[in-house]
């Protein structure tokens, strides 16, 4: 199996596969031990002579990098476009999890090249879940944000507001006793019954 240089070894943009650092750093212990790993699969570059896209092995590729290697071990295979993408659905499926949107990406791409009910049996999603990733890219990303922001600002307005006063330790016990004359479960509560009948009670030119 050949070592190809890492520096011709290139990630195909459309890989929707990330993993998390915990799993990341494991990854790294592994290789850091035993100073193996799985080979990297990849096939030539459709453009650039020499270089070779990764279909499987971006994660493994960036930590031997961090690590110090030159080169990595690869399986090569000459696919075409549709057997890439495929690749990139399925074995990047093993490790990690995928972005929801770039995964939805990567299917919607595949469905162009390959008949849907051809592409079902090769491909880890259900129907279903092939329909609510397409519903996905069609989402206005920007209107969805807007509404969320909205949604939080309505909540918020609806939260209680905080509200504290320093007063002499001379006069807390007069506070106390005019509170404990006031209905309420608490003191918050007891605080705006009061304002509320002093309001009331409150000649008209007296008020600011």
């Amino acid at each position: 199996m050949p070592s190809i240089k890492l520096n011709l070894l290139q990630a195909d943009p459309r890989n929707a596969n990330v993993c998390s650092a915990e799993t990341l750093e494991k990854i790294r212990r592994n290789i850091e031990r035993s100073g193996h790993y799985p080979a990297l699969i990849v096939r030539p570059h459709p453009t650039q002579e020499g270089h070779y896209l990764i279909l499987d092995g971006h994660h493994r590729k960036r930590i031997l990098q961090e690590l110090g290697y030159q080169e990595a071990c690869c399986e090569i295979w000459d696919v075409g476009e549709p057997e890439a993408l495929l690749a990139l659905a399925t074995l990047n499926r093993l490790r990690g999890e995928d972005e929801p949107r770039k995964r939805a990406q990567l299917i919607d791409e595949l469905s162009r090249l390959i008949a849907l009910p051809e592409m079902l049996p090769l491909i880890p999603e259900t129907e279903g879940r092939v329909r609510d990733l397409k519903a996905l890219l069609e989402l206005d990303w920007e209107e969805q944000g807007a509404k969320i922001e909205r949604q939080i600002a309505k909540e918020l307005s609806t939260l209680p507001v905080p509200f504290a006063c320093m007063i002499d330790p001379a006069d807390f016990p007069y506070v106390e006793k005019a509170l404990s004359l006031v209905a309420g479960e608490n003191r918050g509560q007891k605080m705006v019954a009061m304002s509320k009948h002093i309001l009331k009670e409150v000649k008209p030119h007296d008020k600011t």
